[in-house]
Order: structure tokens, then C-alpha cells, then sequence
């Protein structure tokens, strides 16, 4: 089965938990639902005011309506998703001129510009038969590695777990790990939060002061200066 087959696969699942859930968490594969605490795991380290923010597998576009609860007031979006459908109902409910909503698959779609940041949630949740899901998460993370400017963050349901259901790929957080530390020094894992999901944060810049051993902006933080 080929990467194309099996994204086909995901994208009738997706729509087929629509159909059954409608406008729901649960149409995006989160029983739980649970979004903004997910939402703010993977980006309350940045500063995310004027900034430009690329979401792959965005769904309904939620990261919008979780930057508003947030008070953040300057941004622009980009949102891509397989489904039609969720992009047609996420252009219903986002009409904002700093919107921008598309169609399609990520890896596939010509992306030109650069964002400040880039976040997937959800997106590697389920199980991508007859593929290899740790070769699609790494080609996703450097695509989305490259096509930011200073981040991406992604989360992932842990292996770490009691039980598994058929349909979801559940990922080790090692080797998620060793992929990131392919694009970069400086990452940060977390699981503070949900047992059995996790995120990683990979930062663009890793440059640091080998005299201190000390990335550079943790560095330039006038907070620590008192500390070096």
C-alpha cells in the first residue's frame, strides 16, 4: 500500500467519524476531547502574539478559536486538512481576512512561505496501514521543520498504555525523540499532562555558546543573567 492509499484510508475514517459525530472532538479521533488543554501543552512556551502559525491536520480549525480564548489578538493562520469537509465547515465558522484554509495533503502541497511556527495535533493518531508510520511522522516533521521559522510542536498518542485500539498508531516517545534530534538540539518533551498522549516542542534554533554551554536566547534572558 502506498503513503497516497493509506492517507485515503485515514481521510474515509475521518469521514466516516464526522457522518457519526458530526462537528465533534470525536470526529477528529479524540474521545476525550480536551482540545485547548492540548492546544496550550504544545504552544504556551512561545509567544505567540503577531505571530504566523501553519496547522497540519487542522480539522475544524479549532487552534483559532483557542488563540481568541487566549487573548491573542494579532496572528495569521494557515490551516490544511484532508477532509473537505471539515475545511468547508472550519471556513464557516472562521471568516477572519488572516484566515487562510486549505485542502489537501501536507506533504504533497507546494508551501512557498515560511511561519513562525508549525503544530499538528491529532495528526499521527491513527494507524496508517500498510506504511511505515514512523517514516510518514519523520517526512511530516522535516517538512514542517523546514517550513518554520522558529518551531514546531506535535503530539502524539504514547505507547506507554494498558491497552491499544486497532485503529490508532501509538507512538514511542524514543523514537519520536531520535527524529527530532535529527532537526535539532533543542527539544522538549512533554507528558505532564495526558497519561497516554504526549507532544514534542523542536525549536528552529539550537545555536548556543560553547564557552556556557547555553542556548543563545536562554542566555540574552535578563531573568537569568544573575544565574550565569
Amino acid at each position: 500500500m502506498t503513503i497516497k492509499d493509506a492517507e485515503a484510508k485515514v481521510k474515509k475514517s475521518y469521514e466516516e467519524l464526522l457522518n457519526k459525530f458530526g462537528i465533534s472532538p470525536k470526529s477528529l479521533g479524540w474521545d476525550k476531547g480536551k482540545q485547548f488543554l492540548r492546544f496550550r501543552e504544545l504552544t504556551n512556551l512561545w509567544n505567540l502574539e503577531n505571530s504566523s502559525i501553519l496547522d497540519v491536520g487542522c480539522g475544524f480549525g479549532d487552534f483559532v478559536s483557542y488563540l481568541k480564548f487566549e487573548g491573542i489578538k494579532s496572528f495569521k493562520y494557515t490551516g490544511i486538512d484532508l477532509v473537505k469537509e471539515f475545511i468547508d465547515k472550519a471556513k464557516n465558522e472562521h471568516q477572519d481576512q488572516n484566515i487562510e484554509l486549505y485542502i489537501g495533503d501536507f506533504l504533497s502541497l507546494p508551501i512557498s512561505k515560511k511561519f513562525d511556527f508549525c503544530i499538528a495535533s491529532g495528526t499521527f493518531n491513527l494507524r496508517m496501514d500498510g506504511t511505515d508510520g514512523y517514516k510518514y511522522i519523520e517526512s511530516n516533521l522535516t517538512k514542517m521543520f523546514e517550513t518554520c521559522r522558529n518551531g514546531i510542536a506535535v503530539n502524539f498518542l504514547t505507547d506507554k498504555v494498558d491497552y491499544k485500539h486497532d485503529h490508532n498508531f501509538n507512538s514511542s516517545p524514543e523514537k519520536i525523540l531520535s527524529i527530532a534530534y535529527n532537526l535539532s538540539k533543542r527539544i522538549v518533551l512533554r507528558n505532564d499532562t495526558f497519561p497516554f498522549e504526549f507532544s514534542i516542542i523542536i525549536y528552529k534554533d539550537d545555536s548556543f555558546r560553547k564557552e556556557k554551554t547555553l542556548f543563545w536566547d536562554i542566555e540574552s534572558d535578563n531573568n537569568l543573567q544573575s544565574l550565569i
